[in-house]
């Protein structure tokens, strides 16, 4: 049988008004209202009068007045404050948070700034009926349209992102170049860019929702579900810079933000927190004790936590292994005495016991770098380190002696539980320890089946978590990572997206982020 020459229609093509390949000149079939397929060659074609294109030459029906949004929208570039959610539309609103809301913008003379989010719930409407976006009458005058410039940080209105992603974040590092970016998105969370190592890294937020959750009964609706939060963020303008803050209600939608307590009624002030985890502290190189801790006006001082939790409070330089094969750093620490790890440990023991006040009580979580003091005792030879000779031969037998009595032999426990006077509790990587839900109890270096751990890994874990380890804060999900509480260290070069910040948890259980920039925690 003789073929046809590449591009020559068929005579059933001519007849019937379809398209020829333009592969192979084939019969084309009907691939669905988009386009065709042929049935040879299987190539594919776009139809001329395809949804798509019809979309592409049409102006989007965006469901409100866009005027009035954009108006809103440069409205709420001028204040000092701005409360940030969204709205997803054709779904009622948490209308106790809302008003909520709306006593805290009244509070900080400030607006609120609704982005509105577009979802389709393919299980609300038939196949005859029209689908039509709409808003709650309550919230459209709360409605912004396109981009919000806050200082350095900038609201995208109109980047719409499916309810149903669950990391909503993923591929956004470009929007925004240098400034930090806010999406609105039922789900919380943080992610932060890498930045030159001097400045304040670039961050990505999503907002929480004002709306009640509405998603299609699929599998993609059900994770959404899930993750789904009632929430906002607050915005503060300081130096040029910006502090955002998570503001997440619970079920009668009443919420915190530091101190005070905001409801459909009004706002009580005063309230004290249920804990703090500090950004990894590596006491020897802490620059933000005074800030954490010490003022009067700290976030301690002010806030009050039944619990502090502490990750890497010792850093281990003493007798760092990174340190080992680099002899212009042993060199560096024999003169300026930063070679005696009993000192170190012995510094350690008072600053636990100078910032935790009467009342709180410290949980010491197990990490990385306590671990650094074991592998250290490992490997030390009396014989040659004489400046930590007696110590090191002093740890070992405590060590032995504990593990003869089938006791617990971490020599970092050891030396601290009979030093510490203050209240104080070492944690076990094994044991989950639950704060108003959150476990709290993980440092983050080590993940699922031993393997190296990250908040997005330790995201598929049972419980929501607060974590350390990262030294950059983040939010996966119900993973809650926080930062670091020293300057650059010695062994970081390059990028980064590091920074002084720790996670607080309120009475009723919900978390926030506090950053400390510029030696400050608020505006």
């Amino acid at each position: 049988m003789k073929g046809r020459k590449k591009g020559v229609p068929s005579k059933k093509n001519m007849q019937d008004n379809r398209p020829s390949c333009h592969k192979c000149g084939g019969f084309m079939r009907s691939d669905g209202a988009c386009g065709w397929r042929c049935t040879e060659c299987a190539a594919w074609k776009e139809k001329d009068d395809s949804p798509r294109r019809k979309q592409d030459n049409e102006v989007f029906d965006w469901g409100f007045d866009t005027e009035k949004a954009t108006e809103h929208a440069r409205k709420c570039e001028k204040g000092k404050r701005l409360i940030v959610t969204t709205a997803q539309n054709n779904t009622d609103l948490h209308s106790e948070f809302f008003k909520a809301l709306k006593q805290a913008a009244k509070y900080y003379n400030c607006e609120i700034a609704v982005i509105p989010s577009h979802y389709k719930n393919i299980t609300s409407f038939s196949k005859a009926e029209e689908y039509i976006k709409d808003w709650d009458k309550a919230v459209q005058p709360y409605l912004v349209h396109t981009d919000i410039e806050f200082n350095n940080h900038l609201i995208r209105s109109d980047v719409r992102i499916n309810s149903t992603t669950i990391w909503p974040l993923s591929g956004k590092n470009a929007h925004g170049g240098d400034r930090s970016v806010i999406f609105g998105h039922p789900q919380v969370s943080l992610e932060p860019v890498p930045t030159p190592a001097d400045h304040q890294p670039k961050r990505l937020y999503t907002t929480g929702a004002l709306t009640l959750p509405n998603y299609s009964v699929t599998d993609a609706g059900e994770k959404a579900k899930f993750h789904h939060c009632q929430g906002a963020l607050i915005l503060e303008k300081s130096r040029g810079s910006v502090f955002v803050r998570q503001l997440n209600c619970d079920d009668s939608g009443t919420f915190y933000d530091l101190d005070k307590r905001f409801t459909k009624r009004g706002v009580s002030e005063g309230h004290s927190i249920l804990s703090i985890v500090c950004g990894d502290e590596h006491e020897k190189f802490n620059t933000v004790k005074k800030e954490t801790y010490l003022n009067k006006t700290s976030i301690v001082k002010t806030l009050k936590p039944k619990y502090i939790v502490r990750h890497d409070i010792l850093d281990g330089y003493a007798g760092s292994h990174h340190h080992e094969k680099d002899p212009m750093i042993q060199f560096k620490k024999f003169h300026n005495g930063d070679n005696d790890y009993k000192l170190e440990i012995d510094n350690v023991v008072k600053f636990i016991n100078k910032t935790t006040p009467k009342g709180a009580k410290s949980l010491i979580v197990p990490s990385n770098h306590h671990d650094h003091f074991i592998k250290w005792l490992m490997n030390v030879n009396p014989n040659q380190d004489h400046k930590n000779a007696l110590f090191a031969l002093e740890m070992n037998m405590l060590m032995r002696e504990a593990c003869l009595r089938g006791e617990k032999y971490d020599p970092f426990y050891l030396y601290l539980k009979d030093r510490l006077t203050c209240e104080f509790e070492f944690l076990d990587r094994n044991e989950a320890r639950l704060i108003g839900g959150v476990d709290v109890s993980q440092h983050g270096d080590v993940g699922t089946n031993g393997s190296r751990g990250s908040a997005r890994g330790l995201a598929r874990a049972t419980y929501k978590m607060s974590i350390g380890h990262g030294h950059g804060a983040r939010i996966c999900q119900g993973v809650w990572q926080c930062g670091v509480s020293t300057g650059k260290l010695e062994y970081e070069r390059g990028l980064s997206d590091h920074s002084n910040t720790h996670i607080i948890q309120y009475q009723n259980g919900k978390r926030c982020m506090i950053d400390i920039v510029d030696k400050r925690w608020r505006a």
